[in-house]
């Protein structure tokens, strides 16, 4: 069953804040043609906090190379804060953007 409402959702470890720091001090950009914009990447957190199956939501990426760097990032991510659905710790589907600049 795919839910639509959670109470809370799982987030980064230092909030917003902290997947910005994140994202500047471990994204590498790929050899090759200087692209900018967004990857968004679709991924369940794990009731562990861990995160699974990340990879690209369709649509929403720029290319090959691009599109790897950014679901490896998200990948290697510390673990989540779970969210909760129901009262209960649960795996949560989430999308989040990798920006390059």
């Amino acid at each position: 069953m795919r839910y639509v409402y959670v109470e809370v959702m799982p987030s980064f470890p230092g909030g917003q804040y902290g997947y910005q720091s994140y994202v500047r001090k471990n994204l590498k950009r790929p050899d090759g043609p200087k692209e900018a914009g967004k990857v968004w990447v679709t991924f369940t957190v794990l009731k562990s906090g861990a995160v699974k199956g990340a990879h690209v939501a369709p649509g929403k990426g720029i290319d090959a190379a691009y599109d790897a760097t950014a679901v490896e990032l998200i990948s290697k991510a510390p673990l989540f804060t779970p969210g909760k659905r129901e009262g209960k710790v649960d795996d949560i589907e989430v999308h989040y953007p990798v920006e390059f600049r």
